[in-house]
C-alpha cells in the first residue's frame, strides 16, 4: 500500500490525460527467502577458495584431493552442478556448496581432532 500517492488512474487535475507513469505491482522491496538464499550462495560462489570441475566422480574426487584440505588448511569449496564423493575416502575441512545434487549417503559432520572446528567427511 502506498501512502499519500494516488494510485488509481484517474484524470491529472486540469490536464484531462491519464499519468504516464505505471503502477507499480510489487509493493515491498523486501527480497523473497528464496532471493536471499540466492544472494547469499552467490557471495559464497564469488569468494570461494576452489571450484570443483563437471566431470566424471573419479575427476571430481581428484580434484577434491588434490586441494590437500586439512584443519589447518580450511577450505571453501563449490561445486556448480551435481558432486558425487561416496567413492572419495578423505576428509574434507572447510564449507562445500553444492547447487545440484550431492547424494549422502556418505557424509557426517563432527569435529576434528582438536575440538574446535566442524568437520565434514
Amino acid at each position: 500500500m502506498f501512502s499519500g500517492i494516488n494510485t488509481q488512474p484517474n484524470l491529472l487535475p486540469g490536464s484531462g490525460k491519464r499519468p504516464g507513469c505505471a503502477i507499480p505491482q510489487r509493493v515491498s522491496s523486501k527480497p523473497t527467502i528464496a532471493e536471499s538464499i540466492d544472494a547469499f550462495a552467490q557471495t559464497i560462489i564469488q569468494n570461494a577458495d576452489a571450484v570443483v570441475p563437471a566431470g566424471s566422480n573419479s575427476t571430481q574426487t581428484a580434484y577434491l584431493t588434490s586441494l590437500g584440505m586439512s584443519p589447518t588448511n580450511v577450505m571453501t569449496v563449490v561445486a556448480n552442478g551435481n558432486l558425487d564423493i561416496s567413492n572419495w575416502s578423505h576428509d574434507g575441512y572447510g564449507l562445500l556448496l553444492v547447487t545440484g545434487t550431492l547424494p549422502t549417503t556418505r557424509i557426517r559432520v563432527g569435529m576434528d581432532h582438536s575440538g574446535d572446528r566442524p568437520k565434514a567427511s
